[in-house]
């Protein structure tokens, strides 16, 4: 038995995701006006079944799983030392094949195609030896832990090239923020430098604990299976792996937090220091922030920011990039808004389709429709009512209207 595949997620019926929000993960769409949402995919760029390849070495303080389970392969155990799939940025649905609860790849991309290769986007620029803040959030948790590094694009961008240049926290202290970037919450990192790749490189727990459902995962689930991939007879939902991974669930809280986002009784670590808890399927609407510190020696240029995220209840690991423009001097003022047009007389016409979208071009691998494809609003709402061509109207409960690529346009 490959113990690789031995762990698979920690979630009910579908997998767990998360992404970067600041700055924006410009190669796969996450952003703050988002939050946890992945109706564009942002968060199913990641390894899966992916291990540790020696013994664990993360203090047991550290631990965001703390009940008796098939946990001692999960990347979390050794963080940083997992391999992963492509250059650092992920790669979509995991992989080169699909498996159950471990995701799939966004609307139009091909499976295990790496994120590097997604349209470069336009750069967050940054100064030598400034605090900027980045973040993250969750569509689903997964527990373990996260870090931030750099990778000089010149280099050759690899996970070896993020693994030289990772970043430090500033500080000691993590927040929550919403939407637009407001602090809702904050609390004491928990740092880990102990028993990390690279060596002494700093990392943050989660600060979402799971559930204690109970103490013993593998009484209670059995001895971890092989998973299988979709394409293969025993690979579906339901079938005997998919329905011990659901069990493992249960134990981290997925089927009880799943309603209400909160642990109906005792977490995983305490105190829930975020203000959040559960392994469930509420998605949130906020971000873990925390400010980084560039290094005043790096060589100004072109970069890319790397976020990575070692999971613990899973053998997974998420990853996302961000263009960045690194300099010597001070960082570019935020263009001012452009002057507001006078009002149109009353009563004032309909906004015309055709010149809300001119210029535009719908496009799967940027979810170009998801962010400039809506040609009108209702009014008084952020619901789309009307998209540019190449685009279609979708709805979601939580979410309300937005544009989606056609089904016949070709990445």
């Amino acid at each position: 038995m490959v113990r690789g595949l031995i762990v698979a997620q920690c979630f009910a019926e579908v997998a767990g995701h998360g992404h970067l929000t600041l700055p924006p993960s410009t190669r796969m769409g996450g952003s703050l006006a988002l939050g946890g949402s992945c109706t564009n995919g942002a968060c199913y760029w990641f390894s899966n079944n992916v291990e540790i390849p020696g013994e664990p070495t993360l203090p047991e303080a550290a631990r965001s799983v703390t009940n008796v389970g098939p946990w001692d392969r999960s990347p979390w155990r050794a963080p940083g030392s997992a391999p992963v799939y492509g250059s650092g940025c992920g790669v979509a649905g995991g992989g080169p094949v699909a498996f159950a609860n471990g995701g799939t790849p966004p609307r139009g991309v091909a499976q295990g195609f790496d994120g590097l290769h997604a349209p470069e986007q336009e750069p967050t620029v940054w100064q030598l030896g400034s605090a900027v803040e980045v973040a993250w959030a969750i569509s689903a948790n997964h527990g373990g832990g996260y870090s931030y590094r750099l990778c000089k694009k010149s280099d050759g961008v690899s996970e070896d090239c993020f693994q030289r240049t990772p970043l430090r926290f500033e500080g000691e202290t993590s927040y929550i923020i919403d939407s637009k970037g407001t602090i809702i919450n904050s609390f004491p990192m928990t740092k880990v430098t102990e028993g990390t790749s690279p060596s002494g490189s700093e990392w943050a727990r989660d600060p979402v604990p799971g559930c204690n459902m109970c103490d013993d995962a593998i009484a209670t689930c059995g001895q971890p299976l092989d998973p299988v991939p979709l394409n293969e007879t025993g690979g579906k939902s339901s079938d005997p792996w998919d329905q011990q991974v659901n069990c493992y669930g249960a134990c981290c809280g997925s089927a009880s937090s799943k309603k209400s986002g909160v642990c109906p009784q005792g977490t995983e670590f305490y105190p829930s220091v975020s203000g959040h808890s559960g392994f469930g399927k509420n998605v949130p609407d906020w971000s873990i922030m925390d400010r980084v510190v560039i290094p005043d020696d790096l060589e100004e240029g072109e970069y890319l920011l790397g976020w990575r995220w070692d999971c613990e209840e899973s053998t997974q690991v998420w990853e996302n990039c961000a263009d960045i423009v690194i300099t010597d001097g001070p960082a570019p003022a935020p263009t001012p808004p452009a002057p507001t047009p006078p009002a149109p007389p009353s009563p004032a016409p309909t906004p015309s389709p055709s010149k809300q979208c001119d210029g535009f071009k719908p496009d799967f691998s940027t979810y170009a429709c998801y962010y400039k494809g809506c040609a009108e609003y209702e009014e008084g709402s952020k619901d789309c009512k009307v998209c540019c061509e190449g685009c279609h109207l979708e709805s979601d409960p939580n979410k309300g209207s937005f544009c989606m690529e056609a089904k016949d346009v070709v990445v």
